[in-house]
């Protein structure tokens, strides 16, 4: 941002050194062109004279240039910082890009086993407005009741089988974390039984829980958001 305002302060300026039609007032400062190539501009504390002759300007109030050379030292000067300006931007640009590119991730068979020997978060990411996570877990027997108000839960079974309750009343609810639920069991769920490359999706505000667990039980959750 900081590069395009210069490159937008730049333009400005090489387009006011460059027009007859301007005439700019600053703290008591006027400065305006002058039709004479042999006289730029005038900067003055008063307003002496603007016309086709040259312009004349009082001691001490201000400066002005006689030459066409410098007219046009000024321009080359200015025209320079507008082609470094424009080259920052587009640099700037192209890194912004490049850094909001998406990159691909990998995570080879040893690093997918070790996350579900401890029972793990693999990653976590956003794509849009949609934030994820890949979830490594491993079960040796019946969980809480969980409800996420905001995630909705895929989750694939890689190991072992289960009793997965869905739905129901939930017994002794307490809030474990803002916009997240637990409880002791549930009451009038369904119950699912679950097995090795089985998929359930559980959406938000569900209630759901491991009832029963034969371990090794390992399973895949992405959450998302």
């Amino acid at each position: 941002m900081k590069r395009l305002r210069y490159l937008l302060l730049a333009s400005g300026a090489a387009f006011l050194l460059t027009s007859g039609s301007w005439h700019f007032r600053w703290r008591g400062w006027e400065i305006l062109p002058a039709s004479d190539a042999a006289s730029l501009f005038t900067i003055s504390r008063k307003l002496l004279h603007r016309g086709n002759r040259r312009m004349a300007v009082a001691p001490k109030t201000g400066n002005y240039f006689k030459s066409e050379v410098c007219m046009n030292i000024l321009k080359k000067a200015f025209t320079g910082v507008c082609v470094i300006g424009v080259m920052l931007a587009w640099t700037a640009a192209a890194t912004a890009a490049q850094d909001s590119s998406p990159k691909v991730q990998y995570y080879s068979q040893q690093q997918v086993a070790a996350a579900f020997a401890k029972g793990a978060k693999l990653v976590e990411g956003s794509a849009g407005h949609v934030v994820y996570q890949v979830l490594t877990a491993r079960r040796d027997g019946p969980g809480e009741v969980e409800v996420h108000a905001l995630d909705t839960d895929i989750i694939y079974i890689i190991k072992g089988t289960a009793t997965f309750v869905t739905g129901g009343k939930i017994i002794d609810a307490r809030n474990s974390a803002p916009n997240e639920v637990r409880g002791k069991s549930s009451q009038g769920g369904t119950p699912h039984q679950l097995g090795p490359e089985d998929i359930i999706i559980i959406p938000p505000k569900v209630p759901h829980w491991f009832e029963a667990v034969q371990p090794p039980f390992l399973y895949l959750v992405i959450k998302v958001r």
